[in-house]
């Protein structure tokens, strides 16, 4: 007896079978691809809040300055830096001594270290993943009221290394105008680590707009006097 084969209609429904099944499953692979970069992201802010715990504990329980004014000095990667300004990254460098943690694994690049001369800050910090609390400047951590809830280091935009427009999150490549912002990268969210050291992926929704003053949101304000709500 001979063997039948697939007939035509047999072969294009297996197919079709295999294409659904597809465009079912490839999403979720993504997703979970997306969580494993999510996670390595939150494992980098966990350690870059220690880094800021221990320079606070350092300086009389005071938290690192955005930047500082210098005329030269040395990156991480040996490059010698001319700018004038020293951000919060290279203050933090004693501490970690790994530069790979300033870089999110779901961003575009990764920063080297600064492993060549430069005069331009752009240039050199630009490419770090992840935003510094401008209004924690040099603030001591008894003054910071809601400091599990007060945000320290979050995901930002690979245009600059601090966060100057409160909780504006972003989702694609337009940041109306405006480069200090936070960036939701991780399924719909993005890390964050809080003044108390603690670290967590945020919802971008459960996060307050932009406002027009700090003093609004207990989220980025160390001084904020209204309700623990």
């Amino acid at each position: 007896m001979r063997n039948r084969g697939f007939t035509l209609i047999e072969l294009l429904v297996v197919i079709a079978i295999i294409a659904i099944l597809a465009a079912i499953l490839f999403p979720v692979f993504a997703r979970a691809r997306e969580k494993a970069r999510q996670s390595s992201c939150l494992s980098n802010v966990r350690q870059l809040m220690t880094g800021v715990q221990m320079y606070a504990q350092d300086y009389d329980e005071t938290l690192p300055p955005v930047a500082v004014s210098a005329a030269s000095y040395r990156m991480p990667g040996g490059g010698l830096h001319t700018s004038g300004v020293m951000p919060w990254i290279v203050l933090l460098d004693p501490y970690i001594r790994n530069h790979q943690v300033f870089s999110c694994p779901s961003a575009t690049g990764a920063w080297n270290g600064g492993d060549v001369n430069s005069a331009n800050v752009n240039t050199e910090f630009n490419i770090v993943s992840y935003g510094y609390n401008e209004y924690l400047t040099s603030c001591r951590t008894g003054n910071v009221r809601f400091p599990s809830q007060t945000m320290c280091i979050v995901d930002g935009v690979t245009t600059n290394y601090f966060i100057d427009t409160m909780a504006t999150f972003h989702g694609t490549a337009a940041v109306d105008g405006r480069n200090s912002v936070a960036w939701q990268r991780h399924n719909e969210g993005a890390n964050a680590g809080y003044v108390d050291g603690h670290a967590k992926w945020v919802r971008g929704t459960a996060i307050p707009p932009d406002q027009t003053a700090a003093g609004n949101s207990r989220f980025w304000n160390p001084e904020y006097s209204g309700p623990n709500e």
